[in-house]
């Protein structure tokens, strides 16, 4: 542990090295390579679960967000979800998308907006998604249930 301080004080390993259970950690080297896996997300909170607390594991997250680690924003968002914060999980995945725009974000954030019944964001959100993209037919899919549910089926 003394090593892993001092590489830590080096600037040579990010702070939190160690803290993470190591179950979880495999699960989370995995997220990373990975964020938009909604499965692996749930694998690596019941792995964390198993020996430290939700609030760990938002602190955790957070911190792992705020310094920017690829991925952070949107396992953050996960864990927002999983905890029933839905309006802190949409804003999560939105800085998780400022941070590296892709489509499954959109998506993400479409279905929550369509969720709360915010049917315009949810149908901007859904077209945000780029033609030609392979997610295109299911953003298509969400847009137009967005215009269904707000009763503007002549769009």
């Amino acid at each position: 542990m003394r090593i892993i301080g001092l590489l830590a004080l080096l600037g040579m390993v990010p702070v939190w090295a160690g803290e993470m259970p190591e179950k979880a950690a495999d699960y989370h080297a995995a997220l990373v390579k990975r964020p938009e896996s909604a499965q692996l997300f749930e694998r690596f909170r019941d792995a964390w679960l198993e020996e430290r607390s939700v609030a760990d594991l938002e602190k955790e997250l957070l911190e792992r967000a705020e310094a920017k680690e690829a991925g952070a924003w949107a396992a953050m968002a996960r864990a927002y979800l999983a905890a029933g914060r839905s309006e802190q999980a949409l804003d999560a995945f939105g800085k998780a998308r400022e941070q590296s725009p892709a489509a499954w974000l959109d998506l993400e954030m479409a279905r929550l907006r369509l969720a709360a019944k915010d049917f315009a964001a949810a149908e901007k959100d859904a077209l945000a998604v780029p033609e030609g993209d392979p997610k295109r037919l299911e953003a298509l899919k969400l847009a137009g249930l967005a215009c269904l549910r707000a009763e503007r089926i002549d769009d």
